[in-house]
């Protein structure tokens, strides 16, 4: 809620002559500009962020369906006997 107090003290205590309304003006500016790149470079770092995510998740998806193949071939079947045989550690999927 706005009040005409909070109006009339903002409003005093800006100063009277030109030059020092336009620095003010400039520093304002300058600060709205600082916030912008601010924002938009942290929306820059969430894009990348988000690519880099996918990228692995395809990554992960990729080596989790090479190993669904991998565990239906012959070979993967022999291995893991052998190595159930022998004692060894025998892998299993998660």
């Amino acid at each position: 809620m706005c009040s005409a107090w909070r109006v009339s003290t903002t409003a005093d205590s800006l100063p009277n002559d030109i030059e020092s309304l336009r620095a003010l003006a400039r520093k304002a500016m300058a600060e709205r500009d600082i916030a912008i790149a601010e924002r938009d470079a942290e929306r820059t770092e969430k894009v990348k962020l988000v690519a880099e995510r996918d990228r692995l998740q395809s990554l992960y998806e990729h080596v989790h369906h090479l190993l669904r193949i991998g565990e239906r071939s012959p070979l993967w079947r022999e291995e893991r006997t052998a190595r159930s045989a022998a004692g060894g550690p025998v892998a299993t999927r998660p």
